[in-house]
């Protein structure tokens, strides 16, 4: 919309921008709402074959990206190497590029997940 009425008010068809002086509402602070431990197990549960990893978001800290893009040899003795992320770039499909932040990290795997 921006844009928009850039482009209008450059090419002369608007005198201003009517926008600016909307005053849009503030983005207050949302009260964040977690599932309880037992709610993430009949998530889990019902996620059919995606139950672990649903799991392993939750319990790991992982990003969707970064659980999409693990080998085999990314876990190891309870714990997961973060090596890669994996993004869907419109025109190219799936693409695998390094983590967020450019470096490998670990997550520990709790019991309940490498048992489960």
């Amino acid at each position: 919309m921006s844009a928009i009425l850039k482009y209008a008010i450059r090419t002369e068809r608007l005198a201003r921008n009517v926008a600016d002086s909307i005053e849009l509402p503030r983005k207050g602070d949302s009260q964040r709402r977690y599932l309880t431990h037992e709610q993430l197990q009949t998530l889990a549960a019902e996620a059919g074959r995606f139950e672990t990893l649903t799991l392993v978001l939750r319990y790991c800290g992982l990003r969707f990206g970064e659980a999409v893009a693990l080998r085999g040899r990314d876990v190891k003795d309870k714990t997961i190497t973060v090596r890669s992320s994996v993004t869907n770039v419109t025109g190219r499909g799936l693409v695998e590029d390094t983590t967020k932040t450019g470096k490998a990290r670990w997550a520990p795997v709790p019991g309940l997940v490498w048992e489960g």
